[in-house]
């Protein structure tokens, strides 16, 4: 699906750069708007993140929904949750975080949960 998302801004690389930023925060395309979850985004918040102008992000927006299945992808998106990573510490949280040489490999989760229950630490 990357390839195709690429595929259409090919020759406007800051619409590409967009769609990345969609793609990385999680922000849906409703229509002509931009959602985390059921908040709605203002354009020019995501235009002076990503560096571009608001046009540039309307435009964006206008081409998805030319390709009916990058915009039935980019209106599905949802938020995975909150990461508490950066906060645990001060919630007295542990953290685990798994990097995987290769993501590809079956069974990444099931080993990394054993090696926890081997240890005795509860998920």
């Amino acid at each position: 699906m990357w390839g195709r998302i690429r595929a259409l801004f090919e020759s406007r690389p800051e619409r590409l750069q967009v769609a990345k930023f969609l793609l990385q925060n999680e922000l849906s395309v409703k229509g002509d708007k931009i959602y985390v979850n059921n908040v709605e985004v203002p354009t020019l918040k995501v235009a002076r993140s990503v560096g571009v102008d608001r046009q540039t992000v309307n435009e964006t927006i206008r081409a998805m929904s030319v390709d009916v299945e990058i915009k039935m992808i980019f209106s599905k998106l949802e938020s995975a949750g909150p990461s508490l990573h950066a906060v645990a510490k001060e919630m007295r949280l542990g953290v685990v975080e798994i990097i995987a040489d290769d993501p590809n490999k079956i069974g990444i989760l099931a080993n990394a949960s054993r090696i926890l229950a081997d240890h005795g630490i509860s998920i």
